[in-house]
């Protein structure tokens, strides 16, 4: 696989199952993406799932002689959100009970958390070195009611 990693993002979100869907550009109008995307399913489970990736800054791999461009190294981040309610708890902070069966981290971060390692392994068996790989968990988003996760990425491709 040669392509460029925006389109190695691109087809690994279709490839899921349902789609995931993919948007790409400048991290502070992604949140328009979000505005003409939304859904009007209620339950947490049918909601989309939303992958905006920001700009990525490529870095040429040049050998030691710096005659031969021996591939590129891709630094970046991306989203995976899911829409979220504004009055529900981020936890269990509201919770008679103390519990969080209903609240933002269970409905939609924690069952975010293995598309990004579902990505790092398809890269892994892609040929693509992971240099840098971290995952931080993301609530309102741009002050968009999506809450998910935050990855920041350094991945390198050989030629």
């Amino acid at each position: 696989m040669n392509e460029d990693i925006v389109r190695v993002f691109q087809t690994w979100c279709n490839a899921q199952t349902p789609p995931i869907m993919y948007d790409y550009g400048d991290i502070y109008a992604l949140n328009l993406f979000l505005n003409k995307a939304e859904s009007e399913k209620e339950d947490p489970e049918e909601k989309p799932v939303y992958f905006l990736q920001e700009q990525v800054v490529r870095n040429g791999i040049i050998s030691s002689s710096g005659l031969v461009y021996e591939g590129e190294v891709y630094d970046g981040a991306f989203s995976i959100l899911k829409e979220s309610s504004l009055d529900t708890a981020y936890f269990a902070e509201r919770s008679e009970t103390r519990s969080d069966e209903e609240s933002r981290y269970t409905n939609n971060i924690e069952p975010l958390l293995p598309y990004a390692k579902s990505l790092a392994k398809f890269l892994l068996c892609n040929e693509y070195d992971i240099q840098f790989w971290s995952v931080v968990d993301n609530i309102n988003f741009l002050d968009e009611n999506r809450d998910g996760i935050l990855c920041r990425f350094k991945i390198a491709k050989r030629d």
